[in-house]
C-alpha cells in the first residue's frame, strides 16, 4: 500500500515540475537568450521578441542577430540542447530524429538522452548532421556545412544528385571536422583548431549549467500560454481593434450625428407632411413656393425720377 502511495506522489510530483510537458512531448523549450533573438510561431505573420520559457512547436522559427544567442532544450530533463549563435536562423522540426532545419548560421549541439536506437539530427541545404549522444558543431558556409566533431563521434549525410539523402553515414574522428558541399561526399577530413575546440568544450559547461537553471525557472513560473502570447501579438500589431470602450464613451465611428435640413440629399427628399429636423418649414414636392407680388408694380413714379423713353422717342 505505501508503495502504491508513494509512486502515486512521485507521479504526481513529476506532472507539478513538468506540467508543459506531461501532455506534449512534441516540443522544445527555449531555455535561454541574450542579446538580439525573434521568433516566428505558427500562425503569426511577423517575427516578435523571443522570452525565455516559451513552448515552440514544428514550424516555429527562430533568428538571431549580431550578437544574440538562444539555447533550445528538446526534453524534459534538459539534457538535449542546442545553442544558436548570432546571425542564424532556424526551423523546429520535430520530424522523427530530425529536430531542425537550419537555413543559415551555425548551432552547437550538445545531446546525453536519446531514446533506443533514435538520434537527434540538424538538417542543412547540402547535408544532415546527428548523432546519438554527443557535443558537435554545424554551420553553414557559402560552401555547404561544416560539421565539427568536438567529442566523441557525430555523423553527416549527403545529398546526391537525385536530391536523395544518402543513407549511408560518414562518421567523424573526434577533434576533426568535414565540409560537404551540394551533392558531394564529405570532404576528407581535417582537425579542428585546438583553441577553437576548446572553447566549444568550455562553452558546453555553461551551456549544462543555464539548462539546470532553467528547470527551476520553470517550476517557479506559470506554464507558457501559446494562445495569450498570440493573442497580444496581434494587439501589439492592432492596438486599436483590442482597445476597449471606457463607461459611456461612444464609438466615434458608429455615433448618431442628426442631419440638418438642407445638408444632403436625404434630408431633401422628406416626404409631405414631415418637418425637417432643423425646424424650418419645406415645400411639398412638386409644388414650386409661390412668387409675391410685386405691389410696387402700378404706383406713379415719384418726382425727380427716372423715366425711360420708349421707342420711337425723337
Amino acid at each position: 500500500m505505501w508503495r502504491t502511495i508513494f509512486l502515486c506522489l512521485c507521479l504526481c510530483g513529476n506532472i507539478l515540475i513538468y506540467p508543459a510537458w506531461a501532455e506534449d512531448t512534441e516540443k522544445a523549450e527555449l531555455t535561454s537568450l541574450s542579446g538580439s533573438a525573434q521568433v516566428l510561431l505558427q500562425g503569426s505573420d511577423d517575427y516578435t521578441g523571443a522570452e525565455e520559457g516559451m513552448e515552440l512547436k514544428s514550424g516555429d522559427k527562430i533568428k538571431t542577430g549580431n550578437g544574440g544567442s538562444v539555447e533550445v532544450s528538446f526534453n524534459s530533463d534538459n539534457t538535449n540542447l542546442v545553442r544558436l549563435s548570432e546571425n542564424t536562423r532556424v526551423e523546429i522540426s520535430l520530424s522523427g530524429d530530425e529536430k531542425l532545419q537550419m537555413s543559415e548560421g551555425e548551432v552547437f549541439a550538445s545531446v546525453n538522452s536519446l531514446s533506443g536506437s533514435s538520434a537527434f539530427e540538424i538538417r542543412t541545404p547540402t547535408a544532415v548532421s546527428g548523432a546519438r549522444g554527443t557535443d558537435w558543431v554545424t554551420k553553414v558556409t557559402e560552401e555547404g556545412t561544416d560539421v565539427e566533431a568536438i567529442d566523441s563521434q557525430p555523423y553527416v549525410r549527403h545529398f546526391e544528385t537525385s536530391g536523395k539523402l544518402s543513407s549511408q553515414p560518414t562518421f567523424i574522428t573526434p577533434g576533426e571536422m568535414t565540409t560537404v558541399k551540394r551533392f558531394q561526399k564529405p570532404t576528407a577530413f581535417r582537425p579542428i583548431q585546438e583553441g577553437r575546440r576548446q572553447q566549444w568544450q568550455a562553452l558546453k559547461q555553461d551551456v549544462r549549467r543555464r539548462a539546470g537553471e532553467a528547470i527551476q525557472k520553470r517550476q517557479q513560473r506559470q506554464p507558457f500560454n501559446r494562445n495569450e502570447f498570440m493573442r497580444k501579438i496581434r494587439q501589439q500589431k492592432n492596438p486599436s481593434v483590442f482597445r476597449p470602450l471606457q463607461t459611456g464613451q461612444q464609438d466615434e465611428q458608429n455615433e448618431f450625428k442628426p442631419q440638418v435640413s438642407g445638408g444632403s440629399k436625404q434630408a431633401k427628399e422628406l416626404t409631405v407632411g414631415q418637418q425637417p429636423l432643423g425646424g424650418q418649414k419645406q415645400f411639398p414636392p412638386n409644388q414650386p413656393q409661390q412668387p409675391k407680388p410685386d405691389n410696387n408694380k402700378n404706383k406713379p413714379p415719384q418726382r425727380g425720377a427716372f423715366v425711360p423713353r420708349g421707342g420711337g422717342g425723337r
